[in-house]
């Protein structure tokens, strides 16, 4: 008489080899995972950025900075519809902290806006996303500007100065800003 089954040696077989592929396609899955939550985070920058553009385009002159000037606008300001609710490490954004600063240069006879990009995801009081980057930057999906520590500049409702970007290699790209126009 023939008995069906597999013999302990075939079983014994079977979950070393499952326990190999576990152990190969885990990580990989949390790779996946992280890569997908920064391209959410970087496609919330760009929504961001063409927010602030759209603005600018339609020409709100509380929105256009003079010369050599920068205008904030904070992400209380650019989201209008409410489409920055949460951000897509299961945090929410915080619209203070999170802004779009608008640069005009004058190089010759043609104007240039010059963008800047911060936008802090806050959960379980770790903050996550871009602590400041150009739009260069974030146009081209650069992942090394997404930090996993971002500290808060803890503004809350008062005004940005141009102190407060002196800590950004951006800052000595130009003069930077002679003035900051934070619009509320």
């Amino acid at each position: 008489m023939k008995k069906k089954g597999f013999t302990l040696v075939e079983l014994l077989v079977m979950l070393v080899v499952l326990s190999i592929l576990i152990g190969i396609s885990v990580p990989n899955i949390a790779g996946i995972i992280s890569n997908n939550r920064k391209s959410m985070m970087l496609d919330d920058a760009n929504r961001m950025l063409d927010n602030a553009k759209v603005r600018l385009s339609v020409n709100e002159s509380e929105y256009t900075p003079s010369i050599d000037n920068c205008v904030l606008l904070r992400l209380s300001i650019l989201d209008r519809n409410d489409d920055f609710k949460s951000g897509p490490n299961g945090g929410v954004y915080d619209k203070n902290e999170s802004f779009i600063l608008i640069r005009r240069d004058q190089s010759s006879s043609e104007i240039e806006y010059k963008y800047y990009l911060r936008l802090i995801e806050v959960k379980n009081e770790k903050n996550y996303g871009i602590n400041f980057a150009s739009s260069t930057d974030v146009e081209k999906r650069n992942k090394k500007i997404l930090d996993e520590k971002v500290e808060l500049n803890n503004i809350g409702n008062r005004k940005y100065n141009r102190k407060d970007f002196e800590k950004y290699k951006y800052s000595d790209e130009t003069s930077f800003c002679a003035s900051i126009t934070d619009v509320k």
